[in-house]
């Protein structure tokens, strides 16, 4: 399958990233941040800091080992969405998000696990009051006094 080039980052029209492979998702991120072809593999592999061959393998699908080359992806703005679940622009660019990604792409694992509790802790905190039921929030129904005959 031939990917066309993409330009500004942007999700190919008329195309439903969702069904793509992994690899093909890779190959769509290097093409959007201008690295088209084959020949350019080389180029975007060093701004990764991975080895061509490894590039190459995770492009045709081959590689097994993602952990740190995803990372390196991150690293340099691409949209964990897109790379994922194939949703969104393939690359992040000058975004708060894309700060943040590139950011916590460096932290170790503890330190991930520390902001993930401070940010459940925040939204718990700032969270709108949920209605589980439309009358929740209505009186309890007044209790008939039972009529003691004598």
């Amino acid at each position: 399958m031939t990917i066309a080039h993409y330009t500004n980052g942007q999700r190919p029209k008329n195309k439903n990233c969702e069904k793509l492979t992994l690899a093909e998702r890779l190959q769509i991120v290097r093409e959007a941040f201008g690295f088209g072809g084959h020949r350019q593999q080389s180029a975007f592999a060093r701004k990764l800091g991975i080895g061509h061959t490894s590039l190459n393998q995770l492009e045709s699908g081959a590689s097994k080992r993602l952990g740190r080359s995803i990372e390196a992806y991150l690293r340099i703005g691409a949209n964990p969405e897109f790379l994922l679940f194939g949703k969104g622009p393939p690359v992040l660019r000058d975004s708060p998000l894309s700060k943040i990604v590139v950011k916590m792409a460096q932290l170790s694992d503890d330190q991930l696990a520390s902001i993930a509790h401070s940010v459940d802790t925040f939204v718990k905190a700032n969270a709108e009051p949920t209605i589980l039921h439309p009358h929740a929030h209505s009186k309890p129904a007044k209790r008939r006094a039972k009529r003691v005959v004598r």
